[in-house]
């Protein structure tokens, strides 16, 4: 973690300046007038998004006038992190609304704020036929029709695709290519989304090797005691930023949907409707070949119900066999669709919200460790029994940054695919394997 000693307490922030510039060049800077500041990072959303609260008392809807297609620039930061952690960013107001009237000289209203980007993509269309790698093709979208001068972070896929766009915006040409591209280890999880570092196509399974960005605890007794909010002692800063202050999660599930989304596996018919040939594949869960959060396998073991049977798609499909036209090239991998099905369908096999202390330099796709006591009384050992279940790693897919006034805290939404047990045995049992020693 970043030096901290510069911060008083865990969730300050440092507030700059949030400057509107209307369509007629007007200039100004309403940041003594804001309320709330709300930032949406998303990695299955191809933009950053957000709502600024305003509590105008200057008639800021004539004085522009506010009218759609303002830019709005924001600025803040973590104290004692880096400047390349700040969000200084530009992005398009397209919503005015929920305006209420607080007294007879002032007015509340959200300003509905969004990347600069998604204007350029709802009016741009693309007609074009693209070739190459899914990486290099998606490069070339977000730079040439994006038009954007952030950074452009891909990672590479070892497939070639050959695709038309008929007229489609962007993002729909960048959601073509992130369904049909496969990684190095022959999983189709890659995703194309914005963070506050850039836009992002990677594979989600490839995250997984990253290292755990930050440890969370659920209890606040499972962590040194935090800092009084309104105390001048920092106290454990660090401990701070570790304590969940709110939680929902759930490992609930619904074997019938599982069945249905692919969870164990399923069937792929292919038929070319050129040649009236068709491809059946049943494809299953090569758990040991990917990447994952944790080490065991939710679903390790078959029951005998035929259970990788209970997923079957259609998918018809044209090989180009005409000169010059890429012959031989299908329009995707086959096996490769059904593993992109089941990864997204076990991806959801133990989610959580939780709400903590805001820093900057948090970013969704981060992966984070999760630890949950179990349901069970406190004892006088020291030693607190972590829920093996719920407890583990998990990727954050969403942050929602929350700034008001000089206080920072961050909704994250999280997921894990995987477990810290061997679920083939009872966790009661003392000979189960553990991702975890000690756990």
């Amino acid at each position: 973690m970043s030096d901290i000693k510069a911060l008083r307490r865990a969730g300050d922030v440092e507030l700059g300046s949030i400057i509107i510039t209307s369509t007629n060049g007007t200039v100004h800077d309403i940041s003594p007038q804001v309320v709330d500041i709300e930032i949406i990072e998303n990695i299955f959303e191809p933009f950053t998004t957000g709502n600024i609260i305003v509590n105008d008392g200057i008639d800021a809807l004539d004085i522009f006038p506010l009218i759609g297609n303002e830019v709005l620039e924001l600025t803040f930061n973590t104290p004692s992190l880096e400047d390349k952690y700040a969000y200084k960013r530009l992005f398009a107001i397209y919503n005015c609304s929920d305006k209420i009237y607080t007294t007879g000289r002032s007015a509340m209203y959200q300003l509905r704020i969004i990347s600069l980007e998604a204007i350029l993509d709802k009016t741009t269309r693309v007609s074009h036929t693209f070739r190459g790698k899914p990486h290099d093709i998606a490069n070339d979208i977000i730079k040439n029709y994006l038009k954007t001068n952030k950074n452009i972070i891909t990672k590479p896929a070892i497939n070639d695709v050959v695709f038309i766009s008929n007229w489609w915006h962007p993002t729909k040409c960048l959601d073509y290519l992130s369904k049909h591209a496969v990684n190095s280890n022959y999983c189709a999880s890659f995703i194309f989304f914005e963070a506050n570092d850039g836009f992002h196509f990677e594979s989600i399974e490839q995250m997984f090797a990253n290292p755990v960005k930050q440890d969370f605890y659920v209890n606040d007794y499972a962590t040194p005691p935090a800092a009084n909010e309104n105390s001048t002692s920092p106290g454990n800063i660090d401990a701070d930023y570790k304590t969940i202050l709110q939680v929902n999660y759930s490992t609930g599930f619904d074997f019938f949907e599982r069945l249905s989304t692919g969870f164990f596996g399923g069937e792929i018919v292919a038929m070319d409707v050129n040649t009236q040939q068709y491809i059946h594949t049943v494809a299953g869960h090569d758990f040991e070949r990917e990447n994952h959060l944790n080490a065991f396998d939710p679903a390790p073991v078959s029951t005998g119900f035929g259970k990788e049977r209970g997923y079957m798609q259609y998918i018809p499909f044209v090989t180009q066999n005409f000169t010059g036209q890429n012959r031989g090239v299908q329009d995707t991998e086959i096996p490769f669709r059904m593993s992109r099905h089941q990864f997204f369908s076990r991806l959801k096999t133990t989610q959580a919200a939780i709400k903590v202390h805001g820093r900057c330099d948090y970013y969704p796709g981060m992966l984070v460790n999760l630890f949950v006591p179990k349901n069970a009384p406190i004892s006088n050992s020291s030693e607190i029994q972590r829920d093996l279940l719920t407890s583990g790693n998990y990727i954050v897919t969403s942050i929602r940054h929350i700034v008001n006034g000089e206080k920072h805290v961050a909704y994250m939404q999280l997921m894990k695919e995987s477990y810290m047990f061997d679920v083939s045995h009872s966790a009661l049992n003392p000979s189960v394997k553990t991702e975890i020693a000690g756990s």
